[in-house]
């Protein structure tokens, strides 16, 4: 099964590449990019930054493999109720404007970064949106296991 995601709008997805990035910087002693990349972070995903309480979610699937079936079931209840508690339109344009200063700072190239757990991600993404059909829904919930 295959589902559209829109990797720019999954904070996790976002947060990831700048890691990503940043240590590109640090390898390469680009130091000024470096700083630029610091800067970003620091600045959206600050403590209580609208980025930071959303990638905290994401953040809550990580390291999954070893919790049963019922603890993943009442993770994921818990974490789509912080989701949906959550000011998307305050984080949908805390992403808008991170989008732009990242384009803008360090170039479109950066989308390309290779993400090692971007499936997991785009899932992750997908399952808290609930904008899918039940049955699609469910399954999509099984795949996080």
């Amino acid at each position: 099964m295959k589902y559209s995601h829109n990797k720019k709008r999954n904070t996790a997805f976002i947060y990831e590449i700048l890691i990503v990035e940043i240590s590109k910087a640090v390898m390469e002693n680009k130091l000024q990019r470096k700083d630029r990349i610091l800067g970003l972070l620091r600045e959206h995903f600050r403590k209580g930054a609208s980025l930071s309480e959303d990638l905290e979610i994401y953040k809550s699937f990580y390291k999954t493999k070893d919790l049963d079936d019922e603890l993943i079931t009442k993770l994921l209840a818990e974490a789509k109720k912080q989701y949906t508690s959550l000011d998307r339109e305050s984080i949908f344009s805390s992403q808008t404007k991170l989008i732009n200063e990242v384009n803008k700072k360090l170039g479109h190239g950066i989308w390309n970064n290779f993400i090692p757990n971007y499936k997991k991600l785009a899932t992750i993404n997908q399952t808290l949106n609930q904008d899918l059909p039940p049955k699609k829904q469910v399954l999509m919930e099984k795949k996080i296991n």
